[in-house]
């Protein structure tokens, strides 16, 4: 059996910007030395400014405010997102427009993680007051990547609560238990020049607009499918096959030269875990294996928590399958994460009526 669905793809800010610190190649030159320092004031928690549309839209309007969750519920690993200075930034949008301009002495001259830090990342000391402030709240920094535009950090509710100013609670949005926070986040006022963004500390994911809208049944024989649900339009029984692709694409060339993947990899990030079994049997239906018993199955790499399989495992099998299905001999990845704020059963069950 395989199933049929569309999924559009969900695409969020902070994570295409965690994305250009991921590129890995050798021997791009490193034109641009360590980020001029910004913070330049002591750090004062007295003083502070707001992070504006921290707050989630449903907070504010539609949903039922259940009550604080209580101090004591660990958040989970929470991501602090740096903000280069203005003069870093526009060199690297420009080295992000070369680097893929043909004929551009740097195209395809990707960067190591390392080599982007040291290049665009923002200046030790200013990470280093980033880092004691987060400290000096009782918050555990969990990992601060040689890309130097991220910090990750975890603690309580209570304790980021404290530092930011807020108070995290559960909220009832159409039957379903959310936590958020309650108002918009505040960071001290000198390090504003540094933070561009702090969590999201809420778990109101994005959903899926695709609709799966059921199995259907592939006759190998004389590639035939039969849906095994009830379609609007009649006789209009088609499934996409590895073979539909590579004439859609013009790819079936590259095939006759030998150009099967190998030797490559391709990085697929997603929310949802999937069942590598379904893989496999999508493998072996297309033949895609020259030996079915070893099948070249993507790698799932779990960052974090593992968000299990969701709603939104549809794309992710879709990308995996037609990825392996592209170039059959490459070497897959899924990247998943259950995101930041993590909070059990009891915690909710101790959140204020």
């Amino acid at each position: 059996m395989m199933s049929l669905s569309y999924a559009p793809r969900l695409q969020q800010m902070l994570l295409r910007m965690l994305l250009v610190a991921l590129f890995a190649a050798l021997s791009a030159p490193l034109t641009h030395g360590q980020a001029a320092t910004q913070v330049t004031q002591q750090v004062d928690t007295r003083f502070v400014t707001p992070l504006k549309g921290s707050v989630h839209p449903l907070v504010r309007h539609g949903a039922i405010d259940l009550g604080a969750v209580s101090n004591d519920t660990p958040t989970g690993r929470i991501t602090l997102l740096l903000k280069r200075p203005p003069e870093q930034e526009q060199a690297l949008q420009q080295f992000l427009s070369e680097v893929h301009r043909k004929g551009s002495p740097t195209y395809h001259k990707w960067l190591t993680t390392a080599q982007f830090g040291q290049q665009f990342g923002v200046a030790d000391s200013d990470i280093s007051a980033v880092v004691s402030w987060l400290e000096s709240q009782g918050l555990k920094v969990e990992k601060m990547p040689s890309g130097k535009n991220v910090i990750q950090f975890s603690g309580t509710a209570g304790q980021v609560g404290s530092a930011l100013h807020t108070s995290l609670h559960a909220y009832s949005v159409n039957g379903e238990v959310h936590h958020a926070n309650s108002s918009e986040l505040q960071i001290p006022a000198a390090l504003s020049p540094v933070i561009a963004a702090v969590g999201p500390l809420n778990d109101f994911h994005p959903k899926p607009l695709s609709h799966l809208m059921g199995t259907a049944e592939l006759n190998p024989k004389n590639h035939q499918l039969t849906p095994q649900f009830t379609l609007s339009v009649p006789n209009y029984n088609l499934g996409l096959a590895p073979e539909d692709l590579a004439t859609q694409y013009d790819i079936t060339p590259l095939y006759n030269q030998g150009v099967t993947g190998s030797g490559q990899t391709i990085g697929i990030i997603n929310e949802s875990n999937i069942d590598l079994n379904l893989v496999a049997a999508y493998r072996k239906l297309f033949e895609l294996d020259a030996n079915p018993l070893n099948p070249n199955l993507p790698q799932v790499v779990v960052d974090g928590n593992d968000p299990g399989v969701s709603g939104a495992s549809g794309e992710a099998y879709l990308d995996v399958e037609i990825s392996g299905a592209i170039a059959p001999q490459a070497t897959i990845r899924l990247y998943i994460s259950g995101g930041a704020i993590t909070a059990t059963d009891s915690a909710w069950r101790s959140c204020a009526r």
